[in-house]
């Protein structure tokens, strides 16, 4: 069993609130073998009603967030995993355990998300059936956080991921497989940006989230750089751009949420990354900055450009129908 971590604040808990996915979407995208548990967490101590207490399929149904139900990056993810047939040597599993809301000195070693996460991952693999998974391998961790990072946490956003990845390598021994966490596996989601509006891009059609908003600024840094300038520094690391996807339409007005359609488009991306750094042949993914040129390194997630001419679009894009454009 390959089970990959995945942890960070409401855009890694899913709080699409008013806008999340619909039935068709969900029935395209649903993901049909990834084992799945769950035990996201408020604020407060505790996990959310609903944890798992069995592993089960992925899916957006529990546990409920103010009333609504709540979908992360896992269905997109599980989904483009399974589609694409990347890890079929062994069952692919996703422990999450997100919280809604909070800097990084929660992951932090003795910090709420972080006790919290252990502990999941502690039931999720007295859960597991010995009799048929001969071994258990933490593949990877999946990292969506930094909307609320303020003062310290923003310039230490990097130095505090590290040490997050090293304390996990160390204290999920018992439980499993943990060399790709000692060797720094792991995928980078963009954290969003506050109030930013959705708007049209020009090129695609599409509506997204905007590139424009408010970045916290500490020491002349923002989580959103520090985090991109880890990732690019690492072969190790991998990184999932956000920005130009649509934000939620009901539910708060903060411009910081994802919608559910989103979280299915960031969910892939995740997918891709992680396949990447396993080795996979995941082809050319346009990355999402789509204020860059499609000739531009930069626009493609792995940076590998497609053949002359040729880009496709496709869930890791959008979950608008594949298109081919120009290169």
């Amino acid at each position: 069993m390959k089970i990959f971590l995945l942890t960070g604040q409401s855009n890694s808990l899913g709080a699409v609130k008013g806008s999340p996915a619909s039935p068709e979407l969900l029935k395209k995208y649903e993901p049909k073998e990834t084992l799945y548990w769950h035990e996201n967490f408020g604020q407060r101590e505790g996990v959310f009603p609903g944890a798992s207490t069995s592993w089960e399929q992925v899916r957006p149904a529990m546990p409920r967030y103010n009333g609504n139900l709540c979908m992360g990056p896992e269905y997109g993810f599980a989904f483009t995993l399974e589609k694409n047939g990347w890890f079929k040597d062994a069952d692919v599993a996703v422990v999450k355990a997100s919280r809604d809301g909070g800097d990084n000195s929660h992951w932090r070693k003795n910090g709420q998300a972080y006790r919290t996460l252990v502990q999941a991952v502690k039931n999720a693999c007295a859960g597991v059936d010995r009799s048929k998974y001969s071994k258990v391998e933490f593949a990877g961790l999946l990292y969506l956080q930094g909307e609320s990072n303020a003062g310290t946490s923003v310039p230490e956003s990097a130095s505090r991921f590290l040490e997050l990845l090293g304390n996990l390598a160390a204290d999920l021994k018992p439980y499993g497989d943990t060399s790709a966490l000692a060797a720094q596996k792991a995928v980078l989601g963009e954290n969003a940006n506050w109030a930013g509006k959705n708007e049209s891009d020009p090129e695609t059609g599409n509506l997204t989230g905007g590139l424009e908003g408010r970045d916290t600024e500490v020491q002349g840094k923002t989580t959103r750089q520090v985090m991109k300038d880890l990732a690019e520094s690492r072969p190790s690391l991998g990184y999932a751009p956000t920005r130009d996807l649509p934000k939620l339409t009901a539910g708060d007005q903060m411009g910081v949420h994802y919608s559910g359609q989103s979280q299915i488009s960031i969910g892939a991306r995740f997918a891709y990354e992680a396949a990447r750094l396993a080795g996979k042949d995941t082809g050319s993914v346009r990355s999402g900055r789509y204020d860059l040129p499609l000739g531009s390194p930069d626009a493609w997630m792995n940076r590998k450009m497609p053949g002359k001419n040729v880009c496709v679009w496709n869930v890791a894009s959008s979950v608008k129908p594949s298109l081919v454009s120009g290169g």
